[in-house]
């Protein structure tokens, strides 16, 4: 869980990116303390929320600790099981780099939703 002794909650911004052209095919974003995901992909004006289970989350929480403790390195990308179950089937193999940590006070599951949009599509939600 990214949060600080002040609880403040923390969205993960991730590039999705096709492994070997680097071409970019959409973003994440990762609210980890509401276990919240939203991914919005070039190829669609959708925003997606995926279910991650609990040991996915546990691999999350793992990754965000191992990135947070390397900093200022660029973090590892998010491995390549959890980003599948971010997108789905690809025809090209994906990865997920984390390109920022936005803090965003504490959080509920709905503003997280308002963070998604916000972040991942550049639009206020009502």
């Amino acid at each position: 869980m990214v949060t600080t002794a002040s609880a403040t909650a923390y969205a993960l911004v991730l590039h999705l990116r096709e492994a070997d052209s680097r071409i970019l095919r959409g973003m994440a974003l990762i609210v980890a303390s509401e276990r919240y995901v939203a991914v919005c992909s070039n190829a669609s004006d959708r925003m997606d929320e995926p279910t991650l289970t609990a040991e996915q989350w546990r691999e999350v929480d793992a990754w965000t600790a191992r990135s947070n403790a390397a900093l200022p390195a660029k973090p590892a990308p998010l491995s390549a099981p959890i980003v599948s179950a971010l997108v789905g089937n690809q025809s090209q193999p994906v990865t997920g780099e984390r390109i920022a940590a936005v803090p965003i006070g504490s959080t509920t599951r709905a503003e997280a939703r308002v963070w998604a949009e916000r972040l991942l599509r550049g639009r206020e939600t009502a």
